[in-house]
């Protein structure tokens, strides 16, 4: 394979991620929006914490992986918490992507959640 198009293969990877991350959190935005434009409608449900926490790692995966960070996840799998999936996503997301934007240079960067 030639250098041109390994590139390109990666390229499409990177694309496809991408785009898998954005269908994610226009997802989680839609949510988020229609719960605030209906008012007395917004009902709490359990949310397995440590589940939706390991699916957002899933999707920053490589971003983790290209910084070198390690990331170590001590939720208990058994913790219900009452809220909104999509809420959770997002501060899991945030959390992560600020670790890592505003990691130190002098040093690997370790997240424990």
């Amino acid at each position: 394979m030639d250098r041109t198009a390994a590139v390109f293969d990666d390229s499409l990877r990177n694309l496809s991620t991408s785009l898998q991350r954005l269908g994610g959190v226009l997802t989680d935005v839609n949510d988020i929006l229609s719960i605030r434009d209906q008012p007395g409608c917004y009902r709490p449900e359990p949310v397995a914490v440590a589940e939706v926490c390991d699916q957002e790692l899933v999707t920053m995966h490589e971003l983790l992986q290209a910084c070198g960070a390690e990331l170590t996840c001590q939720i208990p799998t058994m913790l219900r918490v009452p809220g909104r999936r999509a809420y959770f996503h997002s501060i899991f997301h945030n959390l992560v992507s600020n670790a890592i934007r505003y990691r130190a240079d002098a040093r690997p960067l370790r997240i424990t959640l």
